[in-house]
């Protein structure tokens, strides 16, 4: 379509600007701002005054880092997704095959595992 306007040609983008600016104040916002208070002298009595609350750099990063419990839950969460993938896709792929060649009731057994 080398003859179309050019505003024509670009109409994809300006209906995805809207999307994009949204995604900006929903994710991108949040994000550096919780980077930014990470780097604030915060405790649970000082979070209403986080504004004017002192600058101490990348100290609290490190502390929560190298801090024995942090370093569990990550060990927690990591054993327990794994366990859980190693579980469920080999079902995952029965289910599949399983519904893959035709019998009485195979769209009623579909339906059932698509609801969530």
């Amino acid at each position: 379509m080398p003859n179309e306007p050019l505003s024509q040609r670009n109409r994809p983008l300006w209906m995805l600007a809207p999307g994009g600016v949204l995604m900006v104040f929903i994710i991108l916002l949040p994000l550096l701002l919780s980077i930014y208070m990470a780097t604030l002298d915060l405790d649970q009595y000082t979070i209403r005054k986080w504004i004017s609350a002192p600058f101490i750099g990348i100290q609290n990063i490190v502390e929560a880092l190298t801090a024995t419990p942090l370093l569990h839950s990550v060990w927690l969460s990591v054993s327990y997704s794994v366990l859980v993938m190693i579980i469920t896709l080999p079902l995952g792929i029965a289910a599949a095959l399983a519904t893959q060649n035709k019998f009485r009731g195979r769209g009623l057994v579909r339906s059932i595992f698509l609801i969530p």
